[in-house]
C-alpha cells in the first residue's frame, strides 16, 4: 500500500511536518517527518578546481553548480530551474616585482635585490574597453621594463625602484638586465632611445633626484624627451580617465598574447535535491589565462556572492 503527500503553497521549517499512519485497531506507524520546500530565497554558486575532464579534442571541463534553497535553508524542490551565466572578467598576466633583503653574518654587511614575477589579474574592460571603443590599443611601442602592460615615463616615479640600504649604499632593482638604472620606460624611437641613453651615461636622473647640476646639453635632451611624451599622451587613443594616463594594456612583453575569451557553460539546468550541476567548458590554450565570473539565477533570486576564478590546467580523461 502507497499513499501521496500533496504540499500546499506554505513551506515548512526543516523536518517541520511529521506524517504517522494507523489501521482500525489503532496501530500507529513510526512518524516520518518531512519538509516543505518553498520559493528560491538563496543561490549560490561553487567551481570544483580539484577535478575536471580533458575531453582529448583541445577542451577542458570544469565541474561547477548552484545550491538553491528556500528561505529556511531547505532545498527546493526537484526541477526548479536555475539559469547560469559566464562572463571572462580578466586576463592573467605577469609583473616583475624587487625588494631587498638584508643581513649580517660574522660582521659583515649584505644587502642584496630580488625580482619576483607575480601573477596578477588584468580586469577585462582595462584591456579593450577603458576608451569605450572595444578595441585593444597599446599605443606607441615601448619597452615595457617591469611587465604591466602600462608605460610609465614618469622619473620622479622610477619603473625601477631605488632603495637605501641599512649601510647608506643606494641600490636600483635592474628588471631588465641591462647594468643601467632605467627610471622611465622609454618609447622605442630612435630620437628618444638616443636622447635617453645619452641622460643615463651622464646620470642625469641621479643628479635630479639629488638636485644636482648637470651640463646644458642635457637639458635639452629632457626638453626633447617632455616634448615627445607630451605627443605621446596627447595620442587618439590615450586613456586620462579613471587616472590612468596610459593606452590600453600591452601584450609585448608578456609570455604569450592576448587570449581569446571563448568559455561556455550550459544556459538552464534544473534541480536535483537543490541543486543544478552545471559544467564549464574551455580551450585547453586559455587555461591558467583567463578568469571567469559564473552567476545564477533562480526564479528573480541571483547570486549574492559569484564564483571567480582562473580556468586551470585540469586532469583526467572524460568518460564516454
Amino acid at each position: 500500500m502507497s499513499a501521496s503527500l500533496v504540499s500546499g503553497t506554505i513551506p515548512s521549517i526543516f523536518h517541520g511536518v511529521g506524517v504517522v499512519a494507523s489501521d482500525i485497531t489503532g496501530i500507529k506507524s513510526d512518524t516520518v517527518l518531512l519538509t516543505i520546500a518553498g520559493q528560491p530565497y538563496n543561490v549560490s554558486v561553487g567551481i570544483n578546481l580539484q577535478q575536471g575532464q580533458n575531453f582529448n579534442d583541445g577542451t577542458y571541463g570544469l565541474p561547477c553548480a548552484a545550491i538553491v534553497t528556500d528561505v529556511n535553508g531547505n532545498p527546493v524542490a526537484d526541477g526548479t530551474q536555475v539559469t547560469f551565466s559566464l562572463q571572462v572578467s580578466g586576463y592573467v598576466f605577469w609583473e616583475l616585482n624587487a625588494g631587498w633583503n638584508e643581513s649580517a653574518t660574522g660582521g659583515a654587511f649584505a644587502c642584496n635585490v630580488y625580482i619576483d614575477t607575480v601573477q596578477k589579474i588584468l580586469p577585462f574592460n582595462d584591456y579593450e574597453n577603458c576608451n569605450a571603443n572595444c578595441v585593444g590599443n597599446p599605443g606607441p611601442a615601448y619597452e615595457d621594463i617591469n611587465h604591466d602592460g602600462r608605460r610609465q615615463y614618469d622619473w620622479r616615479v622610477p619603473v625601477e625602484p631605488l632603495h637605501t640600504c641599512s649601510d647608506g649604499a643606494v641600490q636600483f632593482a635592474d628588471l631588465d638586465g641591462n647594468g643601467v638604472w632605467d627610471p622611465i620606460e622609454p618609447l622605442n624611437d630612435p630620437v628618444y632611445l638616443n636622447a635617453y641613453h645619452t641622460l643615463q651615461i651622464d646620470s642625469v636622473y641621479y643628479k635630479l633626484l639629488k638636485n644636482k647640476p648637470f651640463p646644458a646639453s642635457d637639458s635639452v635632451l629632457l626638453r626633447t624627451l617632455a616634448v615627445m611624451d607630451s605627443q605621446y599622451s596627447a595620442g587618439t587613443h590615450f586613456i586620462p580617465q579613471l587616472g590612468i594616463y596610459a593606452y590600453d594594456f600591452s601584450w609585448a612583453a608578456q609570455p604569450y598574447p592576448q587570449p581569446p575569451s571563448a568559455a561556455s557553460i550550459t544556459r538552464t539546468i534544473q534541480t536535483v535535491s537543490g541543486k543544478a550541476v552545471n559544467q564549464i567548458i574551455y580551450g585547453q590554450s586559455i587555461a591558467n589565462r583567463i578568469q571567469v565570473t559564473i552567476t545564477a539565477e533562480s526564479q528573480g533570486i541571483i547570486t549574492q556572492f559569484p564564483a571567480q576564478e582562473v580556468l586551470p590546467v585540469v586532469g583526467g580523461a572524460a568518460s564516454n
